[in-house]
């Protein structure tokens, strides 16, 4: 038999381990959001870059489009497009945010190609700050994956006293 001060040294391990673990997944939480955030700051910033034109968050296909057709004629359909490319990065936050991996490979995948349509119009600062910030958002790719396979062993679920 068990004396009762034992159990209640390993009541209080349990506690403390399960303590340590919630800040683990609210550490684990904040970094997967944290990389997640950077479709919505992507979003944002070229809605405003569509008005004032001053930002590196230009997006490649829009500069290409403009160079094809030149403003002020094709203004329009620049505005439209980048709102459209805005909403659809807004949209992968949202899907990074609830843990979905594809939301994070997808947006990663359509960002990296837009940062080649940099490259290929010579636009290496706009092309380099696409790396950066692709390089940000995969840190909350790193943190979803590691999450992913803390859960899977189930050491997220509440401990049993």
């Amino acid at each position: 038999m068990i004396p009762i001060e034992e159990k209640t040294d390993e009541t209080e391990e349990i506690k403390n381990l399960a303590v340590e673990l919630d800040a683990t997944r609210n550490q684990m939480q904040k970094a997967i959001n944290w990389g997640a955030n950077w479709f919505f700051i992507i979003a944002v910033l070229s809605v405003i870059n569509s008005f004032f034109s001053l930002f590196v968050v230009n997006y490649g296909i829009s500069k290409i489009i403009e160079d094809q057709y030149k403003p002020p004629a094709s203004a329009p359909v620049l505005f439209l497009l980048n709102l459209c490319i805005s909403v659809l990065f807004a949209a992968f936050g949202i899907f990074a945010r609830k843990k979905y991996l594809w939301g994070f490979i997808t947006g990663m995948i359509l960002y990296g190609l837009d940062a080649l349509g940099l490259l290929y119009m010579r636009d290496f600062w706009g092309f380099a700050f696409h790396l950066l910030i692709l390089f940000l958002i995969f840190r909350g790719v790193r943190a979803l994956r590691v999450f992913e396979k803390i859960e899977q062993k189930g050491y997220f679920q509440p401990p049993s006293l």
